[in-house]
């Protein structure tokens, strides 16, 4: 039998101002050159463990089904992924995770009443708002918290914060912020998000 004091209290939760809602995260690191380290330091991990594998593929397998691979290789390998991981933990140190929360419907509908359709534009009236203008409004309107690497809150103004963004990472917040407030959603978004800032994304998760 349903617990009706548990749903009552979920749905106090679900009437708080930012409870009981679809939520999306976002991994911001703060260093591009942080960023870029890790970047090049991937980049050549891969370009050896490709090494190894061509390596691999035309040895000599004859002498006792061994694969003769060039130690110097190997020692490369174990640098290669030495300095991804401390580019990794670099790059954490150094980043921050974003929280986009779903509005509450009518709070959605008051801002999207300020983003109009375009006149004259067959998209814009096909998805009843100014997609030029919206997707940045919902963005900033859904950016609820920012946190650490650790999950610790950081006292952080979002909104300065997101005004730092990358084209790219601009596109991928607005992308969250609309997923995360898609109403026709009919199950929660899955967690995939990395521990490592490699680089700007987002995961998502239902509370």
């Amino acid at each position: 039998m349903p617990d009706h004091e548990a749903l009552q209290a979920l749905l106090q939760d679900r009437k708080s101002p930012k409870g009981g809602r679809a939520t999306r995260r976002m991994d911001i690191c703060l260093s591009a050159p942080l960023s870029m380290t890790l970047a090049l330091a991937e980049q050549d991990l891969a370009g050896i463990e490709a090494e190894i594998a061509l390596a691999e593929a035309t040895a000599d397998r004859r002498a006792g089904g061994t694969v003769a691979i060039d130690p110097d290789l190997t020692k490369r390998k174990k640098a290669a992924e030495k300095a991804v991981t401390d580019a990794e933990a670099a790059v954490d140190a150094a980043s921050v995770t974003v929280t986009f929360t779903a509005m509450k419907a009518n709070d959605y509908d008051e801002l999207l009443k300020k983003h109009p359709p375009r006149e004259g534009n067959e998209i814009d009236a096909q998805d009843d708002r100014n997609n030029q203008t919206f997707p940045d409004a919902l963005m900033f309107a859904s950016a609820t918290k920012v946190q650490d690497a650790d999950g610790n809150i950081v006292d952080m103004d979002i909104p300065e914060l997101l005004g730092t963004l990358s084209n790219g990472e601009r596109i991928i917040a607005c992308q969250a912020a609309m997923s995360v407030n898609d109403r026709a959603l009919s199950v929660p978004f899955s967690d995939a998000n990395s521990r490592s800032r490699r680089r700007s994304g987002s995961s998502s998760s239902r509370r």
